[in-house]
């Protein structure tokens, strides 16, 4: 699904995937440091040109491009597999910096709970894939004893509750503050 607009921070902006991203989104997928714990994608620009082309027809997903206030793009990431108030966190690979990274996911987080509504946001992340879930657990989420097969990867199951987020979102725009004056200084 298209969102008409930006969702813009101090740092980044968010902005719909459209076709013309495909060639640095599939660069992205193929970064071998990067796509360890993502599923294989072949090298090849018209077939990633398709599968945005379908996704963007999904009354149920959005996929967002991380695009530095430069218009510098850093990465992707995703609210997808929307039912009902819940919906999926993914999709997330980024060349960014900490500070761009934490806003990227502050953005997507406060498009779930206020712009869509959600009362439940979760994301199922490779168990071995410690940095990620360590990210999860210092952002604020919920890490569950929760494990499922997913293309050959055991996945565990992260959640964030809008009930939580008001203070998981103060908590995270303090240490965002505090990530860009170190930055600066």
């Amino acid at each position: 699904m298209t969102y008409d607009g930006k969702m813009v921070g101090k740092f980044i902006y968010l902005r719909s995937v459209s076709e013309e991203d495909a060639d640095f989104i599939l660069k992205l997928r193929l970064d071998e440091r990067l796509n360890k714990y993502l599923s294989r994608v072949d090298n090849n620009l018209e077939e990633e040109k398709r599968w945005i082309r379908e996704h963007k027809m999904l009354d149920n997903d959005f996929y967002f491009l991380i695009v530095r206030k430069d218009d510098e793009p850093l990465g992707t990431i995703s609210l997808y597999d929307i039912k009902g108030s819940e919906g999926e966190f993914g999709r997330w690979v980024s060349v960014g910096n900490a500070v761009e990274n934490l806003e990227s996911v502050l953005l997507l987080h406060d498009f779930g709970f206020y712009t869509l509504g959600l009362n439940l946001i979760y994301s199922e992340t490779v168990k071995e894939n410690v940095r990620v879930l360590n990210f999860h657990r210092r952002f604020g989420a919920e890490i569950l004893d929760e494990f499922r097969e997913y293309n050959g990867f055991i996945v565990q199951k992260a959640v964030i509750r809008r009930e939580n987020y008001p203070d998981i979102r103060l908590k995270n725009q303090k240490i965002l503050d505090s990530l860009s004056k170190s930055l600066k200084g």
